[in-house]
């Protein structure tokens, strides 16, 4: 089970936390991960970009079944992240 955490709106969102909203007791519960669609939108708006992308990968890692996007309709662009290479 995943216990509940309180942030004020203020927080920062660590990519941590982040993930752990794709899990089977919050955002996936009943979902055929097949069939999914994860959207990182506003790509434009992230201060360090890398961290996008290294969210967008742990994704992948975390649900290999979903399709990862990490997109910016400010930039016009869109990723599409299936696939990790490790070292």
């Amino acid at each position: 089970m995943c216990a509940s955490k309180g942030l004020r709106q203020d927080d920062i969102i660590t990519p941590s936390v982040f993930l752990n909203f794709f899990s089977d007791h919050i955002l996936f519960k009943g979902v055929d991960r097949k069939k999914s669609v994860v959207v990182l939108n506003k790509y434009d708006r992230v201060s360090m970009k890398s961290t996008a992308m290294e969210v967008a990968k742990k994704v992948v890692i975390k649900i290999p079944e979903a399709h990862v996007i990490v997109s910016s309709l400010l930039y016009d662009l869109f990723y599409g992240i299936n696939h990790i290479q490790f070292p």
